[in-house]
């Protein structure tokens, strides 16, 4: 199955909903549409992911949502949650050290009754991945070990500056 992204604001929060397999191709468009709203006032009071119905997550969305979660302290003071993750998705945020970053609420909280699908994007850039997985590497010395090669990798596609 492939996995769909939920997308709400309400009262100065963001809310996210994830169904499926969160990978890649997935993180384009949501990445500007939590840009977009994070560079513009009224200030973000925090975001809430969503990740009871999800099968799967890509170390990409994994590093979004650190990079998520870094933006929000560093521009808004607030924090991104994850909220009721599913037993898979609480064994990948553990298997790379993001529960001792992210907050982690285990019960649901009530999200907005309408919700917009955000589109999906089949060949996400090299700079995203690059900086997704950068994100990742700066949570642990693991993470650096595990994706150091593909940081190599993604720096070769770039174009020089």
């Amino acid at each position: 199955m492939s996995g769909t992204i939920f997308y709400a604001e309400q009262e100065g929060k963001l809310f996210i909903r994830c169904l499926g397999r969160m990978a890649s191709s997935l993180c384009y468009h949501l990445r500007e549409r939590i840009n977009e709203r994070l560079s513009r006032k009224p200030r973000v009071e925090g975001l809430f992911v969503d990740l009871c119905a999800c099968e799967y997550m890509d170390s990409t969305f994994l590093g979004l949502l650190v990079g998520f979660d870094k933006q929000l302290k560093r521009e808004h003071g607030s924090r991104l949650s994850v909220v009721a993750p599913s037993a898979v998705s609480r064994q990948q945020l553990a298997d790379l050290n993001l529960t001792e970053v992210l907050t982690i609420l285990a019960d649901p909280i009530p999200f907005p009754a309408r919700l917009d699908p955000v589109s999906a994007c089949h060949s996400p850039t090299p700079e995203l991945l690059l900086k997704a997985h950068e994100q990742l590497m700066e949570v642990s010395e693991a993470n650096r070990k595990k994706f150091g090669a593909l940081e190599s990798l993604l720096k070769k596609k770039l174009p020089s500056s």
